[in-house]
């Protein structure tokens, strides 16, 4: 028989005579550990999907956060009748006084940790599924072996069988031919039912490698909640990293107007106090009232600041849009 042909011709006939589903040699433990290994192994995939997303997302976060820290603030412009002129010449950038390596950093820690902590541990499971996903396909193809070759060694008996009878049965002259025919069976007969119990412990063996395999393989599956949660704990622990990078402490170097009589809005109107004691986004003294701006500041119906410059209103909405009225 042609290598291989015997266990495909088998598979075919085991699909399609189901009726003697009980005759045939079970691996039905190592089946139904194996499908369920398969279910979690795809569990396994869609994680690291994520796991590699994480990474990229938050790659181009702190790349993208590195960029808008080194740019410049916009800069105030005062009209000295001469042209306008820069009140500070040396404009000052977004992240004044940020670490913008510690962001960097921040991003490597994340990256590596996610990797050596979590996706390695992840990938060797999946190698070892891998591992015996092979082994269960030879395993499946020596099975077909063992079922082919029992069903040849019942028709071999079945004919030394008949050849006995017939040599029993004979007659002087035919006895010969029938004793030859019934030695060649009887030899054929003990050479297939060798290679069947080769076959049989061949398949045993392999079945108790298999299954101990998925036993250690499954046992590992229950420290995939740690593996989830070390995950949570790494992103966190990055971008707190990323947040120590931020003196936010240091109050930025306020612009100063080159005259209060031009008109000009100092800094500190807007952003908060110069002492620093008031948080950022308060809103300090406006020119024109007392140190507490209360003159004319307050809150307007629509839940933003009015304060009076130069004899005019000016209203910041808390969105983010101004409103003038005279």
């Amino acid at each position: 028989m042609i290598p291989g042909w015997r266990t495909v011709t088998e598979a075919v006939r085991q699909k399609v005579v189901s009726a003697e589903k009980d005759k045939f040699t079970s691996n039905a433990r190592n089946e139904a550990m194996f499908k369920e290994a398969t279910d979690f192994a795809q569990h396994l995939k869609l994680l690291d999907k994520d796991f590699r997303a994480i990474q990229k997302q938050a790659e181009m976060n702190f790349s993208n956060l590195k960029l808008v820290l080194s740019s410049p603030l916009p800069r105030v412009f005062d009209d000295t009748g001469n042209g306008l002129v820069a009140i500070e010449d040396d404009a000052k950038l977004i992240g004044h006084g940020v670490n913008i390596e510690g962001l960097s950093n921040a991003s490597e820690d994340l990256k590596k940790r996610l990797e050596e902590e979590v996706l390695l541990p992840l990938r060797q499971w999946v190698a070892a599924y891998q591992a015996i996903k092979e082994r269960m396909a030879k395993l499946e193809q020596v099975r077909l072996e063992v079922d082919s070759r029992k069903r040849t060694v019942e028709q071999l008996k079945e004919r030394v069988d008949k050849a006995r009878h017939t040599l029993s049965t004979a007659q002087p002259k035919n006895r010969a031919k029938a004793e030859d025919d019934l030695d060649k069976a009887v030899a054929l007969l003990k050479h297939k039912d060798e290679k069947l119990n080769r076959t049989t412990i061949c398949f045993q063996e392999l079945e108790r490698t298999v299954y101990n395999s998925l036993y250690t393989l499954i046992k590992d599956t229950s420290v995939l909640r740690e593996y989830a949660a070390v995950s949570i704990r790494i992103v966190q622990d990055s971008y707190l990293s990323a947040y120590r990078a931020f003196s936010l402490s240091t109050i930025p170097s306020e612009y100063q107007t080159t005259s209060n009589a031009a008109g000009g809005l100092p800094l500190n109107s807007v952003f908060g106090s110069t002492d620093g004691a008031a948080a950022v986004g308060a809103v300090g003294p406006i020119p024109g009232g007392d140190s507490t701006g209360s003159s004319e500041h307050q809150f307007n119906d629509s839940g933003g600041v009015v304060g009076g410059v130069g004899g005019e209103k000016i209203g910041i909405e808390r969105g983010g849009s101004e409103v003038v009225g005279g």
